[in-house]
Protein backbone atom coordinates (compact mmCIF):
# COMPACT_ATOMS: atom_id res chain seq x y z
CA UNK A 1 0.00 0.00 0.00
CA UNK A 2 3.02 2.32 1.00
CA UNK A 3 4.89 1.62 -2.31
CA UNK A 4 1.53 2.39 -4.21
CA UNK A 5 0.95 5.89 -2.60
CA UNK A 6 4.81 6.75 -3.02
CA UNK A 7 4.31 5.79 -7.16
CA UNK A 8 1.17 7.83 -6.94
CA UNK A 9 3.07 10.69 -5.15
CA UNK A 10 6.27 10.30 -7.35
CA UNK A 11 3.76 10.53 -10.71
CA UNK A 12 1.94 13.23 -9.55
CA UNK A 13 5.35 15.46 -9.00
CA UNK A 14 6.60 14.02 -12.87
CA UNK A 15 2.87 15.28 -13.71
CA UNK A 16 3.29 19.09 -12.30
CA UNK A 17 7.06 19.21 -13.28
CA UNK A 18 6.75 18.54 -16.92
CA UNK A 19 3.40 20.90 -16.77
CA UNK A 20 5.76 23.61 -15.39
CA UNK A 21 8.11 23.10 -18.13
CA UNK A 22 5.27 22.89 -20.86
CA UNK A 23 3.96 26.61 -19.78
CA UNK A 24 5.71 29.41 -21.18
CA UNK A 25 7.74 31.72 -19.32
CA UNK A 26 5.80 34.93 -18.78
CA UNK A 27 7.89 38.40 -19.56
CA UNK A 28 8.19 40.38 -16.60
CA UNK A 29 6.18 43.30 -16.31
CA UNK A 30 8.71 45.43 -14.18
CA UNK A 31 11.95 46.88 -15.16
CA UNK A 32 11.22 49.64 -17.53
CA UNK A 33 8.67 52.51 -16.75
CA UNK A 34 7.91 54.91 -19.45
CA UNK A 35 6.47 58.47 -19.37
CA UNK A 36 4.52 59.94 -22.32
CA UNK A 37 3.79 63.24 -23.40
CA UNK A 38 1.62 64.18 -26.55
CA UNK A 39 -0.44 67.24 -28.07
CA UNK A 40 -4.14 66.93 -28.23
CA UNK A 41 -6.30 67.58 -30.48
CA UNK A 42 -4.91 66.38 -33.40
CA UNK A 43 -6.33 66.76 -37.16
CA UNK A 44 -5.91 63.94 -40.41
CA UNK A 45 -2.72 64.26 -41.72
CA UNK A 46 -1.09 65.56 -38.38
CA UNK A 47 2.24 64.20 -36.94
CA UNK A 48 2.03 62.80 -33.66
CA UNK A 49 5.46 63.49 -31.68
CA UNK A 50 5.50 61.64 -28.67
CA UNK A 51 8.61 62.81 -25.72
CA UNK A 52 9.21 59.59 -24.06
CA UNK A 53 11.33 59.25 -20.94
CA UNK A 54 12.40 55.53 -20.45
CA UNK A 55 13.41 54.90 -16.84
CA UNK A 56 15.26 51.93 -15.56
CA UNK A 57 13.57 50.36 -11.92
CA UNK A 58 15.96 47.47 -11.43
CA UNK A 59 19.12 46.65 -9.92
CA UNK A 60 20.99 45.75 -13.07
CA UNK A 61 21.49 47.44 -16.74
CA UNK A 62 19.53 47.13 -19.10
CA UNK A 63 20.16 46.67 -22.93
CA UNK A 64 19.39 45.17 -25.84
CA UNK A 65 16.44 48.37 -25.70
CA UNK A 66 13.64 48.98 -28.55
CA UNK A 67 10.55 51.55 -28.36
CA UNK A 68 7.35 50.19 -31.01
CA UNK A 69 4.50 53.08 -31.47
CA UNK A 70 1.68 53.10 -33.15
CA UNK A 71 -1.94 54.41 -32.70
CA UNK A 72 -5.41 52.39 -32.61
CA UNK A 73 -8.80 53.55 -32.92
CA UNK A 74 -11.36 53.09 -30.19
CA UNK A 75 -11.79 48.98 -31.62
CA UNK A 76 -8.57 48.15 -30.90
CA UNK A 77 -7.64 47.78 -34.66
CA UNK A 78 -4.03 49.67 -36.10
CA UNK A 79 -4.81 53.09 -37.67
CA UNK A 80 -0.88 53.16 -38.53
CA UNK A 81 1.99 51.34 -39.47
CA UNK A 82 4.36 50.57 -36.23
CA UNK A 83 7.09 52.65 -36.11
CA UNK A 84 10.23 50.57 -34.38
CA UNK A 85 13.07 52.58 -32.46
CA UNK A 86 16.01 50.72 -32.14
CA UNK A 87 18.74 52.02 -29.01
CA UNK A 88 21.54 49.28 -29.94
CA UNK A 89 24.12 49.13 -27.78
CA UNK A 90 23.08 51.90 -25.43
CA UNK A 91 22.20 51.02 -21.94
CA UNK A 92 20.22 51.81 -19.30
CA UNK A 93 22.67 51.52 -16.13
CA UNK A 94 20.82 50.89 -12.76
CA UNK A 95 20.80 53.44 -10.25
CA UNK A 96 22.40 56.88 -11.54
CA UNK A 97 21.56 57.90 -15.10
CA UNK A 98 18.68 55.25 -15.24
CA UNK A 99 16.67 57.26 -17.80
CA UNK A 100 16.64 58.00 -21.44
CA UNK A 101 14.98 60.89 -23.32
CA UNK A 102 13.35 60.03 -26.71
CA UNK A 103 10.83 61.62 -29.09
CA UNK A 104 9.26 59.42 -31.86
CA UNK A 105 6.95 60.42 -34.59
CA UNK A 106 3.96 58.62 -36.19
CA UNK A 107 1.69 60.21 -39.06
CA UNK A 108 -1.77 60.21 -39.15
CA UNK A 109 -3.88 59.10 -41.97
CA UNK A 110 -5.24 62.16 -43.76
CA UNK A 111 -8.83 60.83 -44.28
CA UNK A 112 -8.86 59.51 -40.26
CA UNK A 113 -12.03 60.69 -38.99
CA UNK A 114 -13.24 62.78 -35.80
CA UNK A 115 -12.64 60.65 -32.75
CA UNK A 116 -11.09 59.33 -30.19
CA UNK A 117 -7.77 57.75 -30.79
CA UNK A 118 -4.68 55.85 -28.53
CA UNK A 119 -1.18 56.43 -28.78
CA UNK A 120 0.13 52.80 -28.05
CA UNK A 121 4.07 52.77 -26.64
CA UNK A 122 5.57 49.24 -26.06
CA UNK A 123 9.03 49.21 -24.90
CA UNK A 124 11.39 46.41 -23.94
CA UNK A 125 15.17 45.26 -23.05
CA UNK A 126 17.18 42.59 -20.85
CA UNK A 127 19.13 42.58 -18.46
CA UNK A 128 22.73 42.68 -18.54
CA UNK A 129 23.57 40.10 -16.08
CA UNK A 130 20.06 37.78 -15.50
CA UNK A 131 19.32 38.09 -19.21
CA UNK A 132 15.55 38.62 -17.87
CA UNK A 133 13.59 39.84 -20.14
CA UNK A 134 11.85 43.16 -19.18
CA UNK A 135 8.83 45.01 -21.33
CA UNK A 136 6.66 48.26 -20.22
CA UNK A 137 3.17 49.24 -22.33
CA UNK A 138 1.89 52.48 -22.11
CA UNK A 139 -1.57 54.05 -23.53
CA UNK A 140 -2.87 57.68 -24.34
CA UNK A 141 -5.79 58.70 -25.74
CA UNK A 142 -5.95 61.44 -27.59
CA UNK A 143 -9.05 62.90 -30.14
CA UNK A 144 -8.48 63.89 -34.21
CA UNK A 145 -10.88 66.77 -35.18
CA UNK A 146 -11.49 68.49 -38.31
CA UNK A 147 -11.14 72.10 -38.99
CA UNK A 148 -13.83 73.50 -41.56
CA UNK A 149 -11.23 74.10 -44.04
CA UNK A 150 -7.90 72.66 -44.22
CA UNK A 151 -5.42 71.29 -47.27
CA UNK A 152 -2.41 68.88 -46.70
CA UNK A 153 0.27 67.74 -48.42
CA UNK A 154 0.49 63.98 -47.87
CA UNK A 155 3.19 63.43 -50.42
CA UNK A 156 5.92 64.85 -52.38
CA UNK A 157 8.11 62.61 -54.92
CA UNK A 158 11.29 64.23 -56.54
CA UNK A 159 13.20 63.29 -59.53
CA UNK A 160 16.18 63.45 -59.48
CA UNK A 161 17.19 62.88 -56.29
CA UNK A 162 20.20 65.16 -56.84
CA UNK A 163 19.47 67.25 -59.39
CA UNK A 164 21.99 69.10 -62.05
CA UNK A 165 21.89 72.81 -62.06
CA UNK A 166 20.93 74.07 -65.50
CA UNK A 167 18.18 71.05 -65.84
CA UNK A 168 14.83 70.38 -64.22
CA UNK A 169 13.63 68.78 -60.80
CA UNK A 170 10.60 67.17 -61.77
CA UNK A 171 8.12 66.45 -58.87
CA UNK A 172 4.63 65.12 -57.85
CA UNK A 173 2.88 66.95 -55.11
CA UNK A 174 -0.22 65.26 -53.17
CA UNK A 175 -3.10 67.83 -51.73
CA UNK A 176 -5.72 66.68 -49.37
CA UNK A 177 -8.80 68.27 -48.46
CA UNK A 178 -8.46 67.02 -45.03
CA UNK A 179 -11.40 69.96 -43.68
CA UNK A 180 -15.21 69.77 -44.04
CA UNK A 181 -15.74 71.91 -46.51
CA UNK A 182 -15.14 72.09 -50.56
CA UNK A 183 -11.64 74.10 -51.16
CA UNK A 184 -11.80 76.24 -54.23
CA UNK A 185 -9.06 77.81 -56.18
CA UNK A 186 -6.37 75.46 -54.50
CA UNK A 187 -2.89 77.03 -55.22
CA UNK A 188 0.33 75.02 -55.04
CA UNK A 189 3.81 76.39 -55.23
CA UNK A 190 7.23 75.05 -55.13
CA UNK A 191 10.40 77.71 -54.64
CA UNK A 192 14.07 77.20 -54.23
CA UNK A 193 14.61 80.89 -52.92
CA UNK A 194 18.49 80.81 -52.93
CA UNK A 195 18.32 79.88 -56.79
CA UNK A 196 15.59 82.68 -57.51
CA UNK A 197 13.47 79.74 -59.24
CA UNK A 198 9.63 79.55 -58.13
CA UNK A 199 6.61 77.51 -60.30
CA UNK A 200 2.86 77.06 -59.28
CA UNK A 201 -0.18 75.89 -60.35
CA UNK A 202 -3.87 76.81 -59.52
CA UNK A 203 -6.15 73.80 -59.58
CA UNK A 204 -9.18 74.47 -61.46
CA UNK A 205 -11.74 72.26 -59.89
CA UNK A 206 -13.06 71.88 -56.84
CA UNK A 207 -11.14 70.00 -54.19
CA UNK A 208 -14.26 68.32 -52.30
CA UNK A 209 -13.57 66.89 -48.60
CA UNK A 210 -11.83 63.69 -48.34
CA UNK A 211 -10.30 64.20 -52.43
CA UNK A 212 -6.91 64.44 -53.45
CA UNK A 213 -5.06 66.01 -56.07
CA UNK A 214 -1.68 64.98 -57.79
CA UNK A 215 -0.29 68.03 -59.31
CA UNK A 216 2.64 67.18 -61.89
CA UNK A 217 5.37 70.17 -62.76
CA UNK A 218 8.86 70.54 -63.30
CA UNK A 219 11.26 73.50 -62.01
CA UNK A 220 13.59 75.07 -64.38
CA UNK A 221 17.51 75.10 -62.50
CA UNK A 222 19.45 78.12 -63.64
CA UNK A 223 22.51 76.91 -65.23
CA UNK A 224 25.05 79.28 -62.55
CA UNK A 225 25.03 79.21 -58.97
CA UNK A 226 27.50 76.98 -56.62
CA UNK A 227 27.63 73.21 -55.34
CA UNK A 228 25.38 72.72 -52.40
CA UNK A 229 22.69 72.23 -50.11
CA UNK A 230 19.60 74.69 -51.48
CA UNK A 231 15.98 74.49 -49.70
CA UNK A 232 12.75 73.61 -51.35
CA UNK A 233 9.69 75.21 -50.13
CA UNK A 234 6.41 74.04 -51.59
CA UNK A 235 3.28 75.59 -50.62
CA UNK A 236 -0.47 74.42 -50.83
CA UNK A 237 -3.23 77.19 -50.01
CA UNK A 238 -6.21 78.75 -50.22
CA UNK A 239 -7.63 81.96 -48.76
CA UNK A 240 -8.90 79.85 -45.74
CA UNK A 241 -6.41 76.93 -45.35
CA UNK A 242 -2.80 76.07 -46.29
CA UNK A 243 0.29 73.58 -45.66
CA UNK A 244 3.80 73.91 -46.08
CA UNK A 245 6.56 71.21 -46.96
CA UNK A 246 10.56 71.99 -46.66
CA UNK A 247 13.29 69.86 -47.82
CA UNK A 248 17.00 70.02 -48.29
CA UNK A 249 18.33 69.27 -51.80
CA UNK A 250 21.83 69.06 -52.81
CA UNK A 251 22.67 70.11 -56.09
CA UNK A 252 25.47 68.88 -57.70
CA UNK A 253 27.58 69.64 -61.41
CA UNK A 254 27.00 73.41 -60.73
CA UNK A 255 29.06 76.20 -62.48
CA UNK A 256 30.58 78.72 -60.15
CA UNK A 257 29.10 82.36 -60.77
CA UNK A 258 31.30 85.48 -61.10
CA UNK A 259 29.42 88.01 -60.37
CA UNK A 260 30.02 91.51 -60.95
CA UNK A 261 30.07 94.61 -59.29
CA UNK A 262 26.40 94.99 -58.08
CA UNK A 263 24.81 98.58 -57.45
CA UNK A 264 23.87 99.89 -54.28
CA UNK A 265 20.16 100.33 -54.10
CA UNK A 266 18.55 103.23 -53.44
CA UNK A 267 16.25 101.38 -51.11
CA UNK A 268 16.99 101.17 -47.38
CA UNK A 269 15.83 98.04 -46.56
CA UNK A 270 15.74 98.75 -42.51
CA UNK A 271 12.66 99.61 -40.23
CA UNK A 272 12.61 102.63 -38.31
CA UNK A 273 16.25 104.28 -40.33
CA UNK A 274 16.59 108.00 -40.63
CA UNK A 275 17.45 109.12 -44.17
CA UNK A 276 19.27 112.65 -44.58
CA UNK A 277 17.96 114.11 -47.76
CA UNK A 278 17.32 117.50 -49.47
CA UNK A 279 13.67 119.55 -49.66
CA UNK A 280 12.31 119.00 -52.90
CA UNK A 281 14.13 115.44 -53.18
CA UNK A 282 12.81 112.12 -53.23
CA UNK A 283 13.14 109.47 -50.70
CA UNK A 284 12.84 105.94 -50.85
CA UNK A 285 12.11 103.42 -48.40
CA UNK A 286 11.93 99.48 -48.92
CA UNK A 287 10.71 96.90 -46.56
CA UNK A 288 9.59 93.22 -46.46
CA UNK A 289 6.20 91.59 -45.65
CA UNK A 290 6.52 88.30 -44.32
CA UNK A 291 3.52 85.66 -44.06
CA UNK A 292 4.58 83.43 -41.19
CA UNK A 293 0.68 81.51 -41.29
CA UNK A 294 0.18 78.69 -43.28
CA UNK A 295 -2.35 80.38 -44.74
CA UNK A 296 -2.62 83.02 -47.54
CA UNK A 297 -3.27 86.66 -46.22
CA UNK A 298 -4.44 89.81 -47.99
CA UNK A 299 -2.80 93.19 -46.68
CA UNK A 300 -3.94 96.38 -47.56
CA UNK A 301 -0.69 99.64 -47.17
CA UNK A 302 -1.09 103.41 -46.50
CA UNK A 303 0.81 106.24 -44.81
CA UNK A 304 -0.27 109.09 -43.01
CA UNK A 305 -1.10 112.37 -44.58
CA UNK A 306 1.88 114.80 -43.84
CA UNK A 307 2.40 118.02 -44.74
CA UNK A 308 5.89 118.39 -45.65
CA UNK A 309 6.10 115.44 -48.29
CA UNK A 310 3.83 113.04 -50.85
CA UNK A 311 4.15 109.72 -49.63
CA UNK A 312 3.29 106.74 -51.96
CA UNK A 313 3.00 103.04 -50.93
CA UNK A 314 3.55 100.46 -53.47
CA UNK A 315 1.76 98.30 -54.07
CA UNK A 316 -0.99 99.32 -51.65
CA UNK A 317 -2.76 96.05 -51.80
CA UNK A 318 -1.06 92.68 -52.41
CA UNK A 319 -1.79 88.71 -51.05
CA UNK A 320 1.24 86.95 -49.78
CA UNK A 321 1.01 83.36 -49.86
CA UNK A 322 2.14 81.33 -46.84
CA UNK A 323 6.14 81.10 -45.63
CA UNK A 324 6.33 83.77 -48.95
CA UNK A 325 7.59 87.44 -48.79
CA UNK A 326 6.54 90.18 -50.69
CA UNK A 327 8.72 93.75 -51.29
CA UNK A 328 6.91 97.10 -50.06
CA UNK A 329 8.57 100.36 -51.79
CA UNK A 330 7.27 103.97 -50.03
CA UNK A 331 8.13 106.47 -52.40
CA UNK A 332 8.35 110.74 -49.83
CA UNK A 333 8.43 113.47 -52.55
CA UNK A 334 9.53 116.21 -49.71
CA UNK A 335 7.86 119.51 -50.11
CA UNK A 336 10.50 122.27 -50.77
CA UNK A 337 9.97 124.24 -47.77
CA UNK A 338 9.91 120.98 -45.56
CA UNK A 339 13.34 120.79 -42.54
CA UNK A 340 14.31 119.77 -40.15
CA UNK A 341 13.69 116.05 -38.72
CA UNK A 342 10.12 114.61 -40.27
CA UNK A 343 7.83 111.50 -39.11
CA UNK A 344 5.55 109.56 -41.27
CA UNK A 345 3.98 106.22 -40.88
CA UNK A 346 2.79 103.19 -43.18
CA UNK A 347 -0.34 100.87 -41.67
CA UNK A 348 -0.31 97.43 -42.45
CA UNK A 349 -4.10 96.24 -42.31
CA UNK A 350 -5.65 92.77 -42.71
CA UNK A 351 -8.58 91.69 -44.83
CA UNK A 352 -11.03 92.97 -41.80
CA UNK A 353 -9.62 96.60 -41.90
CA UNK A 354 -7.46 95.90 -38.55
CA UNK A 355 -4.22 97.48 -37.97
CA UNK A 356 -1.51 94.77 -37.40
CA UNK A 357 1.71 96.50 -37.96
CA UNK A 358 3.81 99.95 -38.05
CA UNK A 359 6.21 100.74 -40.31
CA UNK A 360 7.87 103.83 -39.31
CA UNK A 361 9.59 106.73 -41.31
CA UNK A 362 12.15 109.06 -40.72
CA UNK A 363 13.62 111.80 -42.44
CA UNK A 364 15.86 114.47 -41.69
CA UNK A 365 15.68 117.90 -44.42
CA UNK A 366 18.09 120.07 -44.95
CA UNK A 367 17.86 122.97 -47.10
CA UNK A 368 18.74 122.45 -50.81
CA UNK A 369 22.39 123.33 -51.89
CA UNK A 370 20.58 124.23 -55.35
CA UNK A 371 19.52 127.52 -53.49
CA UNK A 372 21.21 128.71 -50.61
CA UNK A 373 20.38 131.20 -48.36
CA UNK A 374 20.43 134.63 -49.53
CA UNK A 375 20.83 134.14 -53.14
CA UNK A 376 18.19 135.88 -54.71
CA UNK A 377 19.71 139.36 -53.03
CA UNK A 378 22.97 138.52 -54.09
CA UNK A 379 22.02 138.64 -57.48
CA UNK A 380 20.22 141.49 -57.23
CA UNK A 381 23.05 143.34 -56.28
CA UNK A 382 25.22 141.69 -59.02
CA UNK A 383 22.91 143.01 -61.67
CA UNK A 384 22.50 146.66 -59.92
CA UNK A 385 26.31 146.85 -60.29
CA UNK A 386 26.63 145.46 -63.72
CA UNK A 387 23.84 148.20 -64.87
CA UNK A 388 26.11 151.09 -62.77
CA UNK A 389 29.13 149.67 -64.49
CA UNK A 390 27.51 149.92 -67.91
CA UNK A 391 25.68 153.92 -67.01
CA UNK A 392 29.48 154.88 -66.38
CA UNK A 393 30.51 153.94 -69.51
CA UNK A 394 28.10 155.04 -71.78
CA UNK A 395 28.53 158.79 -69.89
CA UNK A 396 32.09 158.48 -70.36
CA UNK A 397 31.76 157.53 -73.24
CA UNK A 398 28.84 160.64 -74.14
CA UNK A 399 31.58 163.23 -72.16
CA UNK A 400 34.08 162.05 -74.87
CA UNK A 401 32.17 162.44 -78.53
CA UNK A 402 32.20 166.43 -78.28
CA UNK A 403 35.64 167.04 -77.98
CA UNK A 404 36.14 165.12 -80.87
CA UNK A 405 33.96 167.30 -82.69
CA UNK A 406 35.57 170.76 -81.54
CA UNK A 407 38.37 170.11 -82.58
CA UNK A 408 38.40 168.68 -86.47
CA UNK A 409 38.64 171.02 -89.52
CA UNK A 410 38.39 170.68 -93.11
CA UNK A 411 40.75 172.19 -95.52
CA UNK A 412 39.68 173.19 -99.42
CA UNK A 413 41.96 173.25 -102.29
Amino acid sequence: MLDNLKKIALGLFLIALAGLLLVPAKAAETGLSLDVDIDDPYAPGDIVQAEIEIENTVTEDISDIEVTVYVIDDSGDKVTDKELYSFGRTQLHAGRSNSKDIVVNVTLPSDLEEDTYTLVVEAEGRGEDSREHFESEVEVAFEVEKEDFAVKITNVELSPEVPVLGDSLDMAITVVNTGNEAQDSVVVKATISELGVSRSIRLLDTLNEGNEYRAFFSLPLPERAEDGIYTLVINAYTEDAGDIYTKDISVSGAVVSELGEVAQSDVISMQGAVQTIEAGETAKFGFEISNNEKTAMVYSLSATQADWADIQVSPSELVVAPGESQAITATVNVADDAKGLNSANIYLRDSSGSIVGTIGLNLVVEESSARPAGSGSVLFSVLVAVLLVLIVIFVLKEQQEPEKKAGSSRIYY
